[in-house]
């Protein structure tokens, strides 16, 4: 059997996201896409199963005026089982727009995509709470495109 582990963390994984200025205690809600590149490790387990361990990196543009681009890096840890591959997996994420702005993500994914939370963040994001809900586009063996809703709230 052979089991393909379809970019471990992509899932909320290339959620990368940025904005314009974000008013204090303000919740505003963006769409946007992005594509990414993903690593593995791996460790099969007696009964079949695969749990690895995966990170990538990519870019992703949001519903900004003009459009924005930001730089996304993401870690999970998740198992493969059954003969198709079927595989889910734990994300953390951060996200960059600049070497002070930036938010983090945890988020359960899998092969269709994810949902997950908006953890916190640095510079005007510093304290965020949000959600993300994110979909697979496309997807090969290590990299993908994807599309996603977030909806973020600053303190």
């Amino acid at each position: 059997m052979r089991v393909t582990i379809k970019s471990a963390a992509a899932a909320v994984l290339g959620l990368a996201l940025s904005f314009g200025s974000v008013a204090a205690g303000e919740t505003v809600s963006y769409t946007g896409s992005g594509t990414y590149t993903a690593h593995k490790l791996t460790m099969t387990l007696g009964g079949g199963d695969i749990v690895f361990t995966g990170w990538n990196e990519g870019i992703a543009t949001i519903s900004t005026d003009p459009p924005t681009l930001l730089y996304g890096k993401c870690m999970a840890l998740g198992i493969v089982s059954g003969a198709e591959g079927d595989f889910s997996n734990d994300v953390y994420c951060t996200f960059r727009a600049n070497d002070a702005d930036s938010f983090d993500i945890k988020a359960r994914s899998d092969a269709k995509g994810g949902v997950g939370a908006v953890i916190g963040g640095g510079g005007r994001w510093a304290g965020a709470t949000g959600t993300v809900r994110m979909t697979r586009t496309s997807q090969n063996e290590n990299s993908g495109s994807y599309e996603f809703e977030l909806e973020i709230t600053t303190p």
